[in-house]
């Protein structure tokens, strides 16, 4: 009887030393088993697009470790990659879709852009994919201006100072100039809409109004409009200060009286004065 009990003690003793083994190792093995990140494509080549095109891709992420991957920011080096992740926390075994849209306007010839993601896989915290694009421009107008800024300086109020800037058309098609927003203040002598010709240039000359402005800074903006579709509005910021107008001087004439006087013969005093 003593002895059996013995053998059953034994029994349970393995069964709970083998049981807390095979605890103490899953939880070694989870541990040394964190999130892992793996992506299906280091980069992705949409080939030639137009420039009026959107493509758009879809990586996926997918975790490959034991516990969650956390997705914590994903952010791209332009603007013109706009990215959309379906989920930020991926279990152990799932996935998730990195949807990324190329906006190629503006560009001509080879692109390429990274988008940056940032989880808490302790081996790979930062990694990056890479969209690339040979981009064909479609004919259009480009404008450019030959400044973005009117430095009134110091003026005196009733001034009429004048500035003259160059609008350039740069593209393959006709720009159209079809609308000026200015103040009160600002005057133009051109005519709108106003069209030039793919490789010309036009002056347009502004006059500033200070008659009716009141004393102080002046910050002011005039807006151009335009067919160019990379950038329909161009901004002219007006920047000054308006001093109270000199009082007038007055001035007298003649300043001065010059008397040439002599004795003739009789001994009378005679002569000329000259005002000068």
């Amino acid at each position: 009887m003593v002895r059996k009990n013995k053998i059953f003690i034994i029994l349970i003793s393995i069964v709970v030393i083998i049981g807390a083994f095979l605890i103490f190792y899953n939880t070694q093995n989870k541990s040394s088993q964190p999130p892992t990140i793996s992506i299906s494509e280091e980069e992705w080549d949409f080939g030639k697009i137009k420039e009026d095109e959107r493509p758009v891709h879809i990586f996926t992420i997918k975790n490959t470790g034991r516990e969650e991957l956390v997705i914590s920011r994903i952010r791209s080096s332009c603007g013109c990659a706009a990215t959309m992740l379906s989920s930020d926390n991926i279990q152990p075994g799932k996935s998730a879709e990195l949807k990324v849209t190329f906006n190629p306007t503006g560009y001509n010839g080879l692109v390429k852009k990274d988008v940056y993601i940032e989880s808490n896989d302790p081996q790979l915290p930062k990694t990056k994919v890479t969209i690339i694009a040979e981009v064909e421009p479609i004919p259009s107008p480009k404008a450019f201006l030959s400044n973005s800024q009117w430095d009134l300086g110091l003026i005196s109020q009733g001034d009429l100072p004048t500035f003259t800037f160059t609008i350039e058309n740069k593209g393959e098609l006709d720009l159209i100039i079809d609308k000026i927003d200015a103040s009160e203040y600002i005057q133009y002598d051109t005519e709108i809409p106003l069209t030039i010709l793919p490789g010309e240039k036009q002056e347009v000359t502004f006059t500033y109004n200070s008659s009716q402005h009141e004393l102080g800074e002046v910050r002011e903006s005039v807006r151009i409009y335009c067919n160019d579709p990379r950038r329909k509005v161009f901004s002219l910021r007006v920047n000054g200060y308006i001093k109270e107008k000199p009082a007038p001087t007055v001035s007298i004439s003649p300043v001065g009286i010059s008397f040439n006087l002599v004795n003739d013969s009789e001994g009378e005093t005679i002569g000329k004065f000259i005002l000068a």
